[in-house]
């Protein structure tokens, strides 16, 4: 019954007694697409205040989720038709036909931490969708914040056709605003295994990405950009003893995630997870687990998940020491 005990303190928490229902396939809570403090606004929580996975958000590797159609640079007032994707592998789900798939998404301007642009659906499912906010004339922080997320229509129940679990794709649009800032995009996802009671097993991720802040009309062609695409560089020396160094790059700002992981996909250490701007970066590894714990000798991988990548990049890694 502690699992029960603790899921209904957290809804009441954050809702202040709504009904419970509303933290599952109606459409999560406001607020909980995990953005980073952005104009002095803090850093929102995820799904993982109502649902419980296993471990934290973004651990899994059987699973990813994406932003596409983000436009470098927008023209204002502009539509731009966005896709959202969640993939997941339930092949181990106790019933993969009772699977649900959830998202709540938001587009915030750098300089305010409020909503930039506005948001539109075709408002038929599976893209049926809706917004929501706190009232306007609460205290709340976010209470200029629009949040975009999924309905009881647009779960995605079960798996695909052909019997693989992804990726499940929404259809949205967002409209340009009319000033000329960076504009942020924070996304929540939920794998959720369809118990709907205890909502243990539920995996959750979340995924950020921006424009670079600059819009144009129509009739200005747009400057020259560098060209940096995404990607991780060979490390080296493989096989390491000591220490492994790697080099990546990222084409676009966002979210980047470089972690190590065994050979059975476990999550061995993360070494970045934060905002980082376009650009070359360098890290490296020391054979050890977040904690300082030595591992044992054989095949490592790391794995970068950045915006522009349509699946992580994963190199082989050997440690031998």
């Amino acid at each position: 019954m502690r699992h029960h005990i603790i899921r209904a303190t957290a809804v009441a928490v954050l809702l202040g007694g709504a009904a419970l229902a509303r933290a599952y396939s109606f459409g999560p809570l406001v607020s909980l697409t995990g953005a980073f403090p952005v104009a002095g606004k803090p850093a929102e929580p995820n799904c993982t205040s109502c649902h419980f996975p296993t471990g934290s958000q973004n651990t899994d590797p059987n699973g990813t989720l994406h932003i596409g159609g983000i436009p470098t640079n927008y023209v204002a007032g502009a539509s731009y038709p966005l896709t959202i994707e969640l993939n997941y592998n339930w092949s181990q789900a106790p019933s993969p036909y009772l699977v649900k798939w959830g998202f709540q998404i938001q587009a915030v301007n750098s300089t305010t931490g409020d909503s930039a642009g506005v948001w539109l659906t075709p408002g038929v499912p599976p893209d049926s969708l809706q917004w929501r906010r706190y009232s306007p004339a609460s205290s709340n922080t976010y209470k200029r914040r629009v949040y975009l997320e999924h309905t009881e229509s647009d779960v995605h129940k079960g798996q695909n056709e052909d019997g693989q679990s992804g990726p499940i794709v929404w259809h949205v649009t967002w409209v340009a605003p009319n000033d000329s800032v960076k504009v942020y995009f924070f996304l929540a996802g939920n794998c959720g295994n369809g118990d709907s009671l205890h909502v243990i097993g539920d995996h959750i991720y979340t995924y950020a990405d921006s424009t670079l802040g600059t819009f144009y009309n129509v009739s200005v062609p747009l400057p020259h950009l560098e060209k940096l695409v995404t990607s991780l560089d060979e490390m080296y020396p493989n096989p390491f003893d000591q220490c492994l160094g790697m080099l990546f790059t990222l084409g676009r700002p966002g979210l980047a995630d470089l972690s190590i992981y065994d050979v059975q996909g476990r999550h061995v250490r993360t070494l970045v997870h934060e905002w980082r701007e376009a650009g070359v970066y360098a890290d490296s590894w020391d054979g050890r687990t977040g904690d300082g714990t030595q591992l044992k000798n054989g095949i490592y991988f790391v794995r970068l998940t950045a915006p522009g990548l349509s699946r992580p990049v994963v190199r082989k890694a050997i440690f031998s020491h």
